[in-house]
């Protein structure tokens, strides 16, 4: 192990802020289903909250800021269809539908409706994890309008958003990756 007091003129790095974690709704009426997923998609990182209806829905959103919403088209109180078109247009937060309903027109129906993707029960959870991370890194991308000409400064540090390039204080290009 290195250690500083052995190298003068070092001094060790404060450790960076961790990163925020992902927080996920999942809105689904089967406890079997709910339960299990949320506690599969915690143990991979993510933050997660559960609704077994759109009022808990609702609330859970009213409440608290969420990345993504994991939504059950057939909920016992409202159709998950339009809470998609809610949720995207209103809040506009991404949406994976999560269903049963696995014809061909229910899933072009769900995506025109608005949802960044569709999953079909029976599905992996692990398959699911992968969406939600690709749905999340198409939302990094799309960096609103306002943002694209913007430069971000911080610590001596300049972000330039449009053009993806971030410059170390000494005024060197540091190198970013694309995922």
């Amino acid at each position: 192990m290195f250690n500083t007091a052995d190298a003068p003129g070092f001094a060790v790095a404060p450790q960076p802020a961790e990163a925020p974690q992902v927080r996920v709704l999942v809105v689904d009426d089967h406890e079997d289903i709910r339960v299990p997923l949320a506690t599969y998609l915690r143990r991979r990182g993510l933050e997660v909250a559960m609704a077994d209806s759109a009022a808990t829905m609702r609330a859970q959103l009213a409440d608290a800021s969420f990345d993504l919403v994991v939504l059950d088209i057939m909920l016992p109180d409202a159709s998950g269809l339009h809470l998609c078109r809610e949720i995207g247009g209103v809040l506009g937060l991404p949406v994976i539908l999560l269903t049963a309903r696995a014809t061909l027109n229910d899933r072009i129906s769900g995506l025109q409706i608005g949802a960044d993707d569709y999953v079909v029960k029976p599905f992996e959870p692990s398959e699911l994890l992968e969406r939600i991370r690709a749905v999340l890194r198409r939302q990094i991308r799309r960096a609103p309008a306002a943002l694209q000409g913007a430069c971000l400064v911080f610590d001596g540090w300049t972000f330039d958003v449009g053009r993806r390039e971030l410059r170390a204080p000494a005024g060197q290009s540091v190198p970013l990756s694309e995922a």
